[in-house]
């Protein structure tokens, strides 16, 4: 392939990653806004899907460890950006139940829920997009 090719590849896979990412950080905040938290790990099972078809017809194979690699450090700077030890999201739920008149508990509850269903989203992303990566890499 020339090198021309191997630029315009990149530069596609680069989009590529961008629009991921910019999706999935839209995901990650409407989520931590509270709003249809349960309705995220389907979504983005659904986004993995449509996500491998993408790649593929961009002809993008050779970039998969690439792009689950560029997965797995967002993944963890994200887990490693929200951890809260207990203490500090109890002081943080009690600051936000003075301002709002929710009890702290259910708004701890809230986070935690929040959080955990973002993980699962997240792994259904990477498996719904790596399943229909390889269902799809043989097709023509």
């Amino acid at each position: 392939m020339s090198s021309a090719a191997w630029i315009t590849q990149i530069l596609l896979f680069l989009g590529f990653t961008g629009f991921s990412f910019i999706l999935l950080r839209v995901t990650f905040q409407f989520a931590a806004e509270g709003r249809m938290t349960l309705a995220v790990p389907p979504a983005l099972a659904v986004f993995g899907v449509l996500s491998a078809v993408v790649f593929l017809r961009l002809k993008l194979a050779e970039f998969l460890v690439w792009h689950l690699l560029f997965l797995a450090m967002v993944f963890v700077a994200w887990r490693r950006k929200s951890r809260v030890d207990a203490d500090r999201l109890a002081q943080l739920a009690e600051q936000a139940a003075q301002q709002s008149g929710a009890r702290a508990a259910e708004i701890s509850r809230a986070f935690v829920q929040a959080r955990q269903l973002l993980t699962l989203g997240f792994a259904c992303y990477v498996v719904a997009f790596v399943a229909a990566f390889f269902y799809l890499l043989p097709r023509p």
